[in-house]
């Protein structure tokens, strides 16, 4: 039995939940606005 195959390198990067986190942060800061906050925050919420 060999060694186990090497994993360096760039790990995976898992787009929609950076974009859940981003459009939930920006819901969080313009929910005083009435629809873009509550928008972007549900956005946030379904693709993360």
């Amino acid at each position: 039995m060999g060694p186990a195959p090497s994993t360096a390198g760039r790990p995976g990067s898992n787009r929609l939940g950076t974009a859940g986190f981003v459009t939930g942060l920006l819901g969080l800061v313009l929910l005083r606005v009435p629809i873009v906050g509550l928008v972007l925050g549900l956005l946030g919420v379904v693709l993360g």
